[in-house]
Parts: C-alpha cells; sequence; structure tokens
C-alpha cells in the first residue's frame, strides 16, 4: 500500500509543484523552505535536501504508477553523442 493511497492524483500532483520549488528554491540558496497547509506544514532547509528530493521522488513514482507507466523512472536524462 502507498502512503499515498486515498489521495486524489490532482492533490498528489499539487503536492509534487509545491515540493518542486522548494527544492528550486533551497538549489538557489533560501535558507529554509515550508510546504503544506496552514494546519500542517513541512519545513526544509539546507541539511534537509536529500529528505526533499526524496519526497520528491516518491510523489513522482506515485504519478507515474497511477498514470501506468512501467519505468521506474520518472524524468528523462539527456545523453550526448560526438
Amino acid at each position: 500500500m502507498s502512503e499515498f493511497t486515498g489521495i486524489a492524483l490532482a492533490t498528489i500532483s499539487g503536492w509534487l509543484t509545491e515540493a518542486q520549488l522548494a527544492l528550486h528554491d533551497l538549489s538557489v540558496g533560501k535558507k529554509v523552505v515550508k510546504i503544506g497547509s496552514s494546519d500542517k506544514q513541512l519545513t526544509f532547509t539546507q541539511a534537509d535536501i536529500r529528505q526533499l528530493r526524496s519526497y520528491v521522488g516518491r510523489l513522482q513514482m506515485e504519478i507515474a504508477i497511477r498514470a501506468g507507466q512501467t519505468t521506474a523512472t520518472p524524468y528523462s536524462v539527456a545523453t550526448w553523442t560526438r
């Protein structure tokens, strides 16, 4: 059972957007980011960036599973050739 069982895909997609924006903010030097609603917020700092990346990955994986994607990679990797 997924930690996201019973939660609407639209909600999970919104959480992913919020988490990705928070990850961006930390990546460009913001000291503290908060995500969530007024009744429950998660706070991340530079020291927590691995946990935030993990959360983003879990959200991406849940969305991929619901979309019927069979690969485990929720993003693409660019390759360069000469």
